[in-house]
């Protein structure tokens, strides 16, 4: 997920001598705060929230280890691009639901999910840490709301909410 939001350089400037590889640690940084700039929104204390997420960041870090540093951020940016394809798989299903989206473009909103969730599928194999699980589990759920908007196969239990059980 390339950042799509003005990232203030200073604050990734700031974050990147908590890491030991500053060159590998830059983008991954501009993309986290460029969404959590997102996540703020135009909220009235969207300052105070990116500050919070700031601070939960160093919190976690402070007392692991310079690799254990670099993998955490790792982890933390490929959950929320993962985060990022289940907005979007639950957007196509609420379209599809409601009748806005048509099925061709739900289901090609379904294929497109499902090679990004592919191209991640590495990079998750690659965290060697415990949240490795989490996000194996992430994709799996993606994956499977993917498929569901591409060819109507088995849904997540999210999408079973949403539809109903005997939605073929």
């Amino acid at each position: 997920m390339p950042p799509s939001t003005a990232v203030p350089e200073p604050l990734v400037a700031d974050l990147l001598p908590r890491f030991s590889d500053p060159e590998r640690a830059r983008p991954l940084l501009t993309e986290l705060v460029a969404d959590w700039r997102r996540e703020a929104g135009d909220d009235p204390d969207a300052n105070e929230i990116v500050a919070v997420l700031r601070e939960e960041l160093e919190n976690t870090v402070k007392p692991l280890s310079p690799a254990e540093r670099d993998e955490h951020l790792v982890a933390e940016v490929l959950d929320r691009r993962l985060r990022v394809l289940s907005r979007r798989t639950w957007a196509a299903a609420t379209g599809l639901q409601a009748g806005t989206l048509d099925d061709a473009a739900v289901r090609a909103e379904g294929r497109a999910v499902l090679a990004a969730a592919e191209a991640l599928s590495p990079q998750i194999d690659a965290v060697g840490s415990d949240a490795q699980v989490g996000l194996r589990r992430a994709l799996e759920d993606v994956v499977l709301e993917g498929l569901y908007l591409a060819e109507r196969g088995v849904m997540s239990h999210r999408f079973t909410d949403l539809f109903g059980a005997d939605t073929p």
